[in-house]
């Protein structure tokens, strides 16, 4: 329990003798950063008398494991990112709305706005209605709104590639959303799936998110592998596990920026692929190519990846779940 707390265990290496008497005097270094109910569980558990050391009952009762904030699940993404918990305050949000729902005269004044002036759907909804990282329903062929950003848990800005063309963050940012976008304005959703094809496409498959603490690191289709790190520069690794101070030669995609949500990663590579992996349903979506050559791959379940070209998009439509992620990618890339 002292190591998982602190990091550190609670009788450090030293000449053996003296670390057997400070075993049986219980003398350690006293976590003073931890919260009073964790010092207190670590002092019954390393208590000198083994007597006085609680049981696995009483151990579970105690106020560390009793008090306090406890989530009630752990959302999928914690298998290879770190999970970030916000505390919720149930009572000041709900004597807001009681207060909103009593006194509805001191309301902020809404300004007016002329019904021909804006479209459908801008009206915006009632912010007190929407939870943090909730999506405003879009209509058929339009564009995400602005105004509905999404919590990120975590981001990073990756160096551009040497060998590939130069170009500000923010107009990679951009290409990306005219590439989904390119996507959503293919048509109505499908009611089924439309008819796709198998074809082999450079993207990654495997990926790790610590980038508050140690980076991130991915794994491409390839074999080859690299990561960042928050106070370094990225580094990369070939096939066999060994660092190169120079980029490949062989063309390899090269991760600019990467953004975490809780429902998705979304990736962009410098040859402007797109792939946004998806927490919940752990489908997998990958954006290759561009403007008309553009192609969709879904993997889904473990299912192999179907590849969309765009004209098969227009013709038959998006399925309604490949449309919900990349309308939440949207989303996450407007939230920057």
């Amino acid at each position: 329990m002292y190591m998982v707390l602190t990091g550190t265990p609670p009788f450090v290496a030293a000449p053996l003798s003296e670390m057997y008497q400070n075993i049986r005097d219980g003398r350690y270094p006293e976590p003073a950063h931890l919260s009073p109910n964790a010092r207190h569980l670590i002092a019954r558990l390393l208590a000198p008398n083994p007597a006085e050391r609680p049981s696995l009952d009483h151990l579970l009762q105690d106020d560390f494991f009793t008090q306090g904030f406890t989530p009630d699940r752990l959302p999928p993404h914690s298998c290879h990112s770190l999970p970030i918990f916000s505390i919720p305050q149930p009572l000041g949000r709900l004597f807001r709305r009681v207060g909103r729902l009593l006194l509805p005269q001191c309301r902020r004044p809404c300004p007016f706005t002329p019904k021909e002036a804006s479209g459908p759907g801008e009206d915006g909804p009632d912010p007190d209605s929407m939870e943090c990282g909730s999506e405003v329903s879009l209509s058929e062929g339009g564009a995400p709104c602005p105004e509905s950003p999404v919590h990120l848990l975590s981001q990073g800005t990756l160096g551009s590639d040497p060998a590939g063309p130069q170009g500000t963050p923010r107009q990679e940012v951009e290409a990306a959303i005219r590439s989904l976008q390119l996507c959503l304005d293919s048509g109505a959703p499908a009611t089924q799936d439309p008819p796709g094809e198998q074809r082999p496409i450079l993207w990654a498959p495997k990926w790790v998110d610590y980038s508050s603490k140690y980076g991130f690191g991915y794994q491409l289709s390839d074999g080859g592998s690299a990561g960042w790190h928050p106070h370094g520069p990225a580094s990369r690794r070939g096939e066999g596990g060994l660092s190169t101070a120079a980029w490949p030669a062989a063309p390899s995609l090269c991760l600019l920026r990467f953004l975490v949500s809780e429902r998705a990663a979304l990736l962009l590579f410098s040859d402007g692929t797109v792939q946004v992996s998806c927490c919940g349903d752990q489908a997998q979506l990958v954006l290759s190519g561009a403007c008309e050559e553009l192609r969709l791959t879904v993997w889904e379940q473990g299912q192999p990846g179907t590849s969309y070209p765009l004209g098969v998009l227009r013709s038959h439509g998006c399925a309604l779940a490949a449309r919900q992620h990349l309308q939440h990618a949207i989303h996450m890339l407007q939230s920057i």
